[in-house]
């Protein structure tokens, strides 16, 4: 999923889902991150996401 942001730094869907792996695995931290980006993202016009229901779950 990294490779995939790498590759797509613009697409909140890269972000999307390499914040979902992230918060599978554990890493919270990394997970927040990687929505924050999505979110960034879609503010500059990338697609929307589920990033900001998941972002809200993890702060929960």
């Amino acid at each position: 999923m990294r490779r995939y942001t790498e590759l797509t730094p613009f697409n909140a869907w890269a972000w999307f889902w390499l914040g979902r792996a992230c918060a599978d695995m554990g890493t919270p931290g990394e997970a927040r991150s990687a929505f924050g980006r999505a979110l960034a993202c879609e503010e500059e016009g990338s697609f929307e996401t589920d990033a900001r229901e998941y972002l809200r779950e993890l702060s929960s």
